[in-house]
This record gives C-alpha cells, sequence and structure tokens, in this order.
C-alpha cells in the first residue's frame, strides 16, 4: 500500500508539478501511503514543504481550513496526492466553492465514478433508510472510488491528457505496485517489481489478501533463491580461473516484475515473472485470472465449457497449421511439440475477453520463437 502514495507523487511530478500536497486521514493505510509521497519527493529531489503535508484530517472543517491555508501559500500546490477515501468529498467542495477548475478529462472520470457507485449503493439502500443517510452513504461510495487519485489543481494540457490514463478500474478493482527495489551485489543485479491487488469496491467476494501473500511470497522466494544461485554461479566462475573483471562484463541480471492484460468490470488478468539472464532453466510465469463478478479464479473451463480440452486442442493445431503455412517453426509431436493441453496449462485473459494460452520458451517451438500464444474464440 506503500507503491500507492508513491506512484501517485511521481505521476505528479513526472507531469511537471513540482508544489505537491498531501491529504490523508489517520485511519486505514494512510500512514504508509505517506511514507510513499514522502519517499516520491526524494527520489526525485524535491524538498517536502511541511506546510503543504496533511496526514491526518478528520473533520470537514480541518480539510476546508488546510485548503484555505495552503491555496494562501506564496506559491500554492498546483496538485494534491489524497491518500484515502475521506478527505474526497469536501476536497471536492471546497474547489466547486472556490471556482478551482479540475482538468475536464479528471472531472469527468471522477463524475462517471460517482455516478457508479451512486447507483450500487440505490440498489443496497433499504427503504427504511432517510434521504440525508442515503446521499451520506452515496458521497462515502463515492469517495472510495476516488482512493489513491491524483487530482490536479491547474489545466495544463499535459497533466489533462495524462489524467484520462489514471488506474480506476471499472470502480471495482486494480492491480497496483506493491514494492519495487533495485540492488547490487558482486556484480549481481537485482530488479523486483511487486504487484498487489487493491479492492475499490467492497462486494466482489475477492479475497486478496490470500492472493496478496501469496504474490509476496513467490516473488521474494524467487529473488533470493535466483541471488543464492547467481552466488554459486560467480563462486564457480572465479574457481574456475575466470577474473572478476570477466565476471562483471557477464553482466547478470535478476528481474522479477508483472505485466497486466486485462482489467475491467469482468475480469482481472495480470502474470508475475521472474527471469535470470544468464539461463533460462529457472524462469517462472504466474498467471493469474480472476473474475470480479464471483470472487473466484477463473479456469478455462469457466470461459469455455465442460469440452473446453478438446475445443482448445482443436483450435491450438489448427492455429500451428495455419503459421506453419507462413513459415513459423514447430516442433512435431515426436520432437517434443504440442500433444494436447491439461488442467495446468497456462493461460489469461485479452483485451477482448478472451483466453490466451501460453507455451514457454523451448516447450513447443525453438528457443528463438519466445513464448507462444493461441488466442481461443467460441465456447460458452
Amino acid at each position: 500500500m506503500f507503491d500507492g502514495g508513491y506512484q501517485a507523487a511521481r505521476h505528479l511530478i513526472k507531469n511537471g508539478h513540482e508544489h505537491i500536497a498531501y491529504m490523508g486521514n489517520s485511519k486505514d493505510l494512510s500512514t504508509w501511503r505517506f511514507e510513499g509521497y514522502q519517499k516520491a519527493l526524494r527520489d526525485y529531489g524535491m524538498e517536502e514543504n511541511k506546510r503543504l503535508a496533511f496526514p491526518n484530517l478528520n473533520t470537514e472543517v480541518e480539510v476546508f481550513q488546510v485548503m484555505d491555508k495552503m491555496m494562501a501559500e506564496e506559491v500554492p500546490p498546483t496538485g494534491i496526492v489524497v491518500a484515502n477515501s475521506f478527505p474526497i468529498v469536501p476536497l471536492l467542495k471546497y474547489l466547486n466553492a472556490h471556482n478551482i477548475v479540475i482538468p475536464k478529462e479528471l472531472d469527468m472520470r471522477i463524475q462517471q465514478e460517482i455516478q457508479k457507485s451512486r447507483k450500487r449503493q440505490t440498489k443496497k439502500a433499504g427503504g427504511s433508510h432517510s434521504f440525508k443517510r442515503m446521499i451520506h452513504a452515496m458521497e462515502a461510495a463515492a469517495a472510495t472510488v476516488c482512493v489513491f487519485f491524483t487530482l490536479a489543481l491547474n489545466t495544463s494540457q499535459v497533466f489533462a491528457a495524462e489524467a484520462a490514463q489514471l488506474p480506476v478500474i471499472g470502480g471495482l478493482a486494480r492491480v497496483l505496485t506493491f514494492r519495487s527495489y533495485e540492488t547490487e551485489k558482486d556484480d549481481i543485479e537485482v530488479s523486483v517489481e511487486i504487484p498487489t491487488i487493491e479492492m475499490i469496491a467492497e462486494d466482489t467476494g475477492l479475497k486478496v489478501d490470500e492472493i496478496n501473500q501469496e504474490i509476496l511470497d513467490c516473488c521474494n522466494q524467487y529473488a533470493d533463491e535466483a541471488m543464492q544461485r547467481a552466488e554459486e554461479y560467480r563462486t564457480a566462475f572465479l574457481e574456475t580461473g575466470g577474473t572478476l573483471e570477466e565476471w562483471a562484463n557477464h553482466k547478470i541480471k535478476i528481474t522479477v516484475g508483472y505485466e497486466i492484460k486485462q482489467q475491467n468490470n469482468d475480469y482481472l488478468s495480470f502474470v508475475v515473472r521472474g527471469t535470470e539472464n544468464w539461463t533460462n532453466a529457472y524462469n517462472e510465469s504466474r498467471f493469474y485470472n480472476l473474475s470480479l463478478g464471483t470472487g473466484e479464479m477463473v479456469t478455462l473451463k469457466d470461459m469455455l465449457g465442460s469440452d473446453y480440452i478438446e475445443l482448445v486442442n482443436e483450435s491450438i493445431r489448427e492455429q500451428i497449421a495455419e503459421r506453419r503455412q507462413e513459415g513459423e517453426v514447430f516442433f512435431t509431436p515426436e520432437e517434443g511439440g504440442f500433444t494436447g493441453i491439461s488442467k495446468e496449462t497456462k493461460f489469461y485473459i485479452n483485451e477482448k475477453n478472451r483466453p490466451v494460452i501460453i507455451f514457454e520458451k523451448y516447450e513447443i517451438a525453438p528457443g528463438s520463437s519466445g513464448e507462444i500464444e493461441f488466442e481461443i474464440t467460441g465456447g460458452v
């Protein structure tokens, strides 16, 4: 959760903002997010202005008061990192009352999410709720959608264009970087970026804590074991006559990272990878495909029906035949090539909400082909 504050501040910094404020509430994980905000400023050589940092706001009046203070500064902030849900609604009230313009693209994004939240809240509200209580609940739900949102207080075209790309994913869930670091020891570079699933809506059924812990453990374990393998390689290299200069020229690197394949109102699909650039033997890829409707991991059977194995096998064989005619090389079954999928076959969900079957390097084709993918159509 540290990285949410870091990413929000970095987003503003990269878009030219030099005076960035922070608003948070003492509840939830705001403390971690504040530390992320502070680290981003340090990493980019910016000095934290204590007069623009307010991590313990607890009332609407306090939000109004600190906004008055900040806007009275000789150089007021041009952007605000809002760490959690509470400050959003009073902040928007203040901006509106003082005619401070939010870039059009960002305002449109906020209003769309508020409307979605109101619709969800209306369905949940019972007949015994008073009108005021319902409005209050709607405001709270709308604010939750804006967690980690970055607000700009100017109308620069650069920020306006970037604002439309901020990762508010269907008001339900999104993938963020939980922790990232780079280090080097004995001319062995290590680059790690660990993802986490951040929930925006609370009613999806996803057990994100368990999944996030699994991802964290797997990433840390891979990085540790890869470092041990690299150290053993280095020892063997030097003991067999290699020099330190020759070792440095190997440019050994361990990388742990992730790639988002799809995130919308239906699915969250991403892959976590670990690679070692001197060998393919230990490279690992773990695919996570989650349904935001059921809160469960999605299987090929869920997407394609009970006959999914036959359907996928037929589709892959047809695609291999077509690609061979175009000059692509695949191993024959006798050479260890494709013979059929299993329940453990890896896949992700693409932007068309279709499963894409993945075969690792050397699995069904020469290594020069890299990973092989097959999009599957049909099914339920």
